[in-house]
């Protein structure tokens, strides 16, 4: 009887040994023989464990984890790992890094805008028009031909420039510069606040005090969201 189960066993295996061996290879000939010219997806990074493929130790072990995965034969590279039935791309490989910030959708943050504004707060569709239909750019001067006029731009420099200036802090005239012990919390507080005020005005702040601080706990949590847990 227990040769029986011996031999389920193997014939119920073998396809999950053969498809993982298939995905190594697969794995190490696409590595092999890509190059910084090829335009081609990431390889898939073979998971022993069907189905969870690589979730548990991207929980658990997420730093070591992707720094392991992101290199390949001394290099840095780029691969796609599987969790739970989805996946997730890694690019680490500094020609595609290069690539990805001159793509059009990353040339300005109004994608990042939307995809934010729809899939993290809720926006419907209606008023997120607003900020797709704004092809001024990022910068200062819109870019030429655009519809669009300054003050419906989503990205309004001047708002930016005024909440950044000097003159709104208290004693500027006498204490030109002040020392600061932490400049993550200068842009938290300062810089997070001004961008705020550009995009939205002074009214959301006025209305809600605490909600810069609220809004730097959320983003706290996101690398849990990142990690598709609640």
């Amino acid at each position: 009887m227990a040769s029986h189960f011996a031999v389920l066993y193997i014939l119920l295996s073998l396809p999950f040994c053969v498809s993982y061996l298939v995905s190594w290879g697969l794995y190490h000939w696409a590595n092999r023989h890509s190059s910084s010219r090829d335009v081609r997806l990431p390889p898939r990074l073979p998971a022993a464990i069907p189905i969870l493929g690589h979730t548990i130790p991207f929980l658990f072990d997420s730093a070591s984890f992707v720094t392991r995965v992101t290199a390949y034969a001394g290099k840095l590279s780029c691969v796609r790992i599987s969790l739970s039935m989805t996946g997730i791309y890694l690019f680490q490989e500094p020609e595609a890094v290069a690539a990805l910030w001159k793509h059009p959708l990353l040339s300005s943050p109004i994608f990042i805008y939307t995809v934010g504004l729809r899939y993290l707060f809720g926006m419907k569709d209606k008023p997120l028009e607003t900020y797709t239909a704004d092809d001024t750019g990022p910068f200062r001067r819109p870019h030429s031909g655009t519809n669009v006029a300054p003050h419906n731009r989503s990205i309004n420099t001047q708002r930016l420039q005024m909440s950044l200036s000097p003159r709104h802090e208290p004693g500027h005239r006498h204490h030109p510069w002040r020392p600061m012990p932490d400049l993550l919390q200068f842009f938290r507080d300062h810089v997070g606040r001004a961008i705020l005020e550009s995009l939205l005005g002074p009214l959301l702040l006025n209305a809600n005090p605490n909600f810069l601080a609220t809004l730097w706990e959320f983003d706290e949590a996101t690398p849990w969201l990142a990690k598709r847990l609640p």
